[in-house]
């Protein structure tokens, strides 16, 4: 996706894996809320092919795309029933539990979902910030999720839509308080 991807405790291998390790691509794509085409947004998922995607702004019209894509995304994570969570996570690897919250806390909207044994037990975390010109409250809302990134077990993979670009202080901090590493 063209978000960055941040991660703690993960081996950035740049295409050599060891005997061992699995290699995974991840995606993150904001489908856009006003973007009513699911037929389009259903072939960018088939078209990424990633391993694990992450996807942001998914409105009731483009709910469907899940069944649709069930087939090669058969274990799925989403936060439909919170409000202001509009958030996926698909994944070609099994997932053993997931999370999430919308509004009801002073971060932002996020889902956690961590894999199996087969990931070695990644948890991925997708997340959506407030966007500018509210930049305070997106400061709170990214020293909110760092905390949870932080206190998260394990390895992390961590993205979505940040609301920012990618050496911006928002995610300078959530990088430097969640001990992340930027993989984009």
């Amino acid at each position: 996706g063209m978000w960055p991807h941040l991660a703690s405790r993960v081996r950035i291998t740049m295409g050599k894996v060891d005997a061992g390790e699995r290699e995974l691509k991840v995606a993150s794509f904001n489908t856009l809320w006003s973007n009513a085409d699911a037929e389009a947004v259903k072939a960018e998922i088939l078209r990424l092919d990633a391993d694990v995607i992450a996807l942001i702004e998914m409105g009731p019209e483009k709910r469907r795309i899940l069944d649709a894509v069930k087939d090669r995304y058969p274990y799925q994570a989403h936060c439909y029933g919170v409000d202001y969570c509009n958030l996926v996570i698909l994944s070609k690897l099994p997932i053993v539990e997931s999370d999430w919250r919308g509004n009801n806390w002073p971060g932002p909207s996020y889902i956690r979902a961590r894999l199996g044994p087969e990931a070695g037990g990644l948890t991925v975390i997708g997340v959506h910030t407030i966007r500018f010109p509210h930049s305070q409250a997106q400061f709170r809302q990214v020293s909110e999720i760092a905390t949870l990134i932080e206190k998260t077990p394990g390895m992390r993979l961590v993205m979505g839509d940040f609301n920012a670009t990618p050496f911006s202080r928002i995610l300078g901090l959530l990088v430097d308080k969640a001990t992340l590493t930027r993989l984009t």
